[in-house]
């Protein structure tokens, strides 16, 4: 049985100066996993054992995150030809 869980927060953006712009968002994944094995005895146990049984269950946390540095320059005005003679 494996189950998988991620949740990303919001970015949340920071205002240095006009049009520079940093965000960034921090996410996290939570990863479960089970399994049970079970190997049947193959001959009595007054000749040693020879069967087993066994389960086992992992977890894995991961916390990642990332960030965006962006520019917006306003473009420059050019000058419009109206076609008027």
């Amino acid at each position: 049985m494996s189950t998988e869980h991620t949740k990303w927060y919001p970015y949340r953006s920071n205002h240095y100066q006009q049009g520079l712009k940093l965000r960034g968002r921090v996410g996290n994944g939570l990863t479960g996993y089970s399994a049970e094995t079970l190997n049947k005895a193959e001959y009595p146990l007054s000749f040693g054992g020879s069967g087993a049984y066994s389960t086992i269950y992992n977890v894995c946390n991961i916390v990642y995150g990332d960030l965006l540095l962006s520019y917006n320059q306003p473009m420059l005005a050019l000058p419009r030809n109206t076609g008027s003679a």
